[in-house]
């Protein structure tokens, strides 16, 4: 595989990106990006997905169930989360975990759809991205007590160096987004400092988080360069060295 930037997380599904997607692709292509990890969150978007991978040979795929509609998956969800797994296409479970940020009325659901999809991805001898605001103690707590067999990553990280090392410890990648590129980003700066390379990936979450100097702008995979760049200086090495080490990653985590 040739050197160049990977987004390890982008919801390439979202209107705002699929109505134009082989623009969005050709314009990763141009800004070096080699690998885009598309997120599925849903029965449609699974579909969907899979047949954009078809299309689109740099593209992998993940599927899972968002925290935020735990409340809402029903056995037939379930069971197409399963048939999908099982076809072999699917590169990780996710985005799974708790969020208490936009709804603290069902973390008791939402710990078991998380607990549950962990024994899904190791079923399938899968790893987990996981999705975690608002509820640091209690993910990391899950981790540790269901363990994951193929690991993961800790998506679109916004934690505290600390905690960073404490995810690594149970065997998960960092991944860094769009917001490390900002003014205010203390606490992303000091975990892209503090946590050695070879446990970091980098990602842009599109359409959201979008980085600078693009900011109030929708965010698509050609970004994640700017998330790359601004890793690279921070650790003070050559672009080059950055890429070959986040590809390892990549696929170390992915196989």
């Amino acid at each position: 595989m040739k050197l160049g930037w990977i987004d390890q997380h982008a919801h390439l599904m979202d209107e705002s990106l699929l109505i134009e997607i082989d623009d969005v692709i050709l314009r990763a292509k141009e800004n070096g990006i080699i690998r885009v990890m598309l997120i599925a969150l849903s029965g449609k978007e699974m579909d969907l997905a899979l047949r954009l991978k078809s299309k689109y040979e740099m593209i992998d795929v993940t599927c899972g169930f968002h925290p935020s509609d735990a409340h809402n998956i029903s056995e037939d969800n379930w069971k197409k989360l399963e048939e999908t797994l099982k076809t072999g296409e699917i590169s990780a479970v996710g985005e799974i975990g708790l969020d208490y940020y936009w709804d603290e009325s069902h973390k008791e659901i939402q710990k078991e759809v998380f607990k549950r999809q962990i024994k899904l991805a190791d079923k399938y001898k899968l790893p987990v991205a996981i999705h975690m605001r608002d509820a640091t103690q209690d993910t990391y707590d899950i981790i540790k007590q269901c363990k994951p067999k193929q690991k993961g990553v800790m998506h679109c990280y916004t934690g505290s160096v600390e905690m960073g090392k404490r995810f690594i410890e149970q065997g998960f990648f960092i991944s860094l987004a769009g917001p490390l590129t900002f003014k205010n980003a203390k606490s992303n700066l000091e975990v892209a400092k503090a946590l050695p390379l070879d446990k970091l990936l980098i990602e842009t979450d599109s359409p959201y988080l979008t980085p600078h100097p693009h900011r109030g702008k929708i965010n698509e995979p050609s970004y994640v360069r700017f998330v790359g760049e601004k890793l690279a200086k921070i650790k003070n090495l050559e672009i080059d060295k950055v890429k070959l080490q986040l590809l390892n990653n990549y696929n170390k985590l992915y196989k």
